[in-house]
């Protein structure tokens, strides 16, 4: 593994495990080599630019990627979905703003939307995480 790479990753992990510990939200800095259909990579990318403490719906995303009847595709692709936390599929919910399934438990899922929502009202405007982690 090339030193960028090894430090690429080593950053991640550290983000993880300040995630975890309920300090920060992420966003990872990582190239990822997401394996799945092209549908399923494109709905992935897409998740990742929910910011953290929000959430979007499924037809949203659908939306988004200019297939706006395929809501339910996208819930195909979440549930496909591998990379907890680092690929953000708990933040979709659906329309009417509920929780629906998650690969990991419904529980999980809103534990998940609720500690990124406290992180983000905590954390001032335009603050950067990382240097929040630190303090």
């Amino acid at each position: 593994m090339r030193r960028q790479q090894a430090q690429g990753l080593l950053q991640g992990v550290e983000a993880l495990r300040f995630f975890v510990s309920g300090f920060i939200h992420i966003q990872l800095a990582i190239d990822l080599d997401l394996q799945g259909t092209d549908f399923e990579v494109q709905v992935w990318n897409a998740l990742s630019e929910v910011p953290t403490g929000t959430t979007a719906t499924y037809g949203e995303i659908a939306a988004r990627l200019g297939v706006p009847r395929q809501a339910r595709e996208v819930g195909e692709a979440c549930a496909a979905n591998k990379l907890a936390i680092v690929v953000p599929c708990h933040r979709i919910v659906k329309k009417d703003g509920s929780i629906s399934g998650y690969r990991w438990g419904v529980r999980r899922k809103r534990a998940l939307l609720e500690r990124e929502h406290r992180a983000r009202l905590l954390r001032p405007a335009g603050a950067n995480p990382h240097e929040m982690a630190a303090s």
